[in-house]
């Protein structure tokens, strides 16, 4: 896992239901024709399932971090379906990806307006929240996604990181100790939970956290290797 933000979960999505029915046809004068439905029932919902496969290739491509065919394909399926609740949510972690943070909090907002309990959604505006230095935000968005999805324990890494900068080291230690228990082998966990420790004055736990995350990640080993060298003094 990539972390600057915190990462997202999945969402299950099915196909929306029809929105409408046609409406039988009115009697009209004898030599009117009727006039046709403006659109087809079933040409609607061509469109959103064609809208549906759009979006879902959308968003490989954001894992991906092939952007710029992202946007294309979301600007495809968002014109066959401009109410895709999907097409919305897809695009606001585009933006989160394009580091677009105001625009990405705007989004994942009108996603929160018709589903208030979309635990992705909330996840994610508690990134953008961090990002955007709303930390109080984010400690309440990530909390509200945690009990929207009880199963997710992502948003702990957001939140633990949004305790720090508000200075609430009691739930920050928690929050990271909870999310290593739930992902054990992610070393940036270990790495801020050392930052934590180090910062609060307790140098032995720091670097036995700083050691396990270079452990699990060699790379890290030039950054913290001088910290563990100092702190161990």
């Amino acid at each position: 896992m990539n972390r600057t933000w915190a990462v997202v979960g999945g969402l299950a999505v099915g196909v929306a239901t029809m929105l409408g029915i046609l409406q039988p046809w009115k009697r009209t004068p004898r030599r009117e024709a009727p006039a046709p439905a403006a659109t087809s029932p079933f040409k609607t919902l061509e469109n959103r399932l064609e809208a549906l496969s759009y979006a879902t290739e959308a968003r490989a491509k954001i894992s991906n971090g092939d952007l710029e065919e992202a946007q294309e394909l979301l600007a495809k399926a968002a014109a066959l379906d401009p109410q895709s609740l999907l097409v919305l949510l897809y695009q606001a972690q585009l933006d989160m990806a394009n580091c677009e943070y105001e625009a990405a909090r705007r989004s994942f907002t009108l996603v929160l307006k018709r589903q208030s309990w979309n635990s992705e959604a909330l996840a994610g505006r508690a990134t953008a929240l961090y990002e955007l230095k709303e930390y109080a935000g984010a400690v309440e968005d990530a909390t509200q996604a945690m009990i929207s999805h009880r199963e997710n324990r992502e948003p702990l890494f957001t939140r633990a990181a949004a305790h720090e900068k508000l200075g609430h080291w009691e739930e920050c230690m928690l929050d990271w100790t909870n999310y290593i228990a739930a992902f054990p082998e992610y070393p940036p966990a270990w790495l801020n939970r050392g930052n934590a420790h180090y910062r609060r004055g307790n140098r032995a736990a720091a670097v036995a956290d700083w050691k396990q995350a270079v452990k699990l990640d060699p790379s890290l080993s030039d950054q913290l290797n001088p910290l563990i060298t100092e702190a161990d003094r």
